[in-house]
């Protein structure tokens, strides 16, 4: 999705807009169909800007209307594999050292494991996250979450077998409590 916003610069009238995604696209290949109708267009993997003058906006459009995406499953790269979770704020304070994250630094991700898998339940206003109790052999409870996950995880399927975890560990603050927390 594109969105345009009528604004007006020293030339007169024109629509500024942005794209964003939390996947790894390539928005500027990606919109190359509409690049000749944009006054101007800049960005990179994640994010783009861009400006229309009035007069190209409905080539624009059309142009836009031709670009097709296709969702394409995301490979998983692991940064390290643990025996088990952080067990302190401290542990997790350290990982927060390889910051600060974002397009070019993703933050560490970890599997860890085996854990049982304990229980599920789906979350949000839709139902549309999971939190997973996760137990290692030390039998450490994690509580983790999986944002937009619940799709993917039938809970009362999985519920007692084990397997191992793929996420972050973070520090979780809610209501002046912190706790470790893993986000699948």
């Amino acid at each position: 999705t594109i969105i345009l916003v009528p604004t007006e610069d020293s030339d007169g009238l024109l629509y500024r807009g942005s794209m964003r995604t939390a996947q790894d696209v390539d928005l500027m290949s990606l919109v190359e169909p509409a690049v000749p109708h944009a006054d101007k267009i800049g960005g990179h993997r994640g994010a783009l800007g861009l400006s229309v003058r009035p007069e190209k906006l409905d080539d624009f459009i059309n142009s836009a209307r031709e670009i097709s995406f296709e969702k394409t499953p995301r490979r998983l790269e692991l940064d390290f594999r643990l025996e088990e979770s952080p067990g302190t704020s401290e542990e997790i304070l350290g990982l927060d050292a390889t910051g600060p994250w974002g397009v070019g630094n993703p933050p560490p991700t970890f599997a860890f494991g085996p854990v049982r898998i304990g229980n599920t339940r789906a979350v949000g206003k839709q139902l549309e996250h999971i939190q997973v109790l996760f137990e290692e052999r030390s039998g450490t409870v994690i509580k983790s979450i999986g944002f937009f996950l619940a799709e993917h995880l039938n809970g009362r399927d999985s519920v007692g077998k084990e397997a191992d975890a793929a996420g972050q560990f973070v520090l979780n603050n809610w209501q002046g409590n912190t706790s470790i927390e893993f986000q699948i």
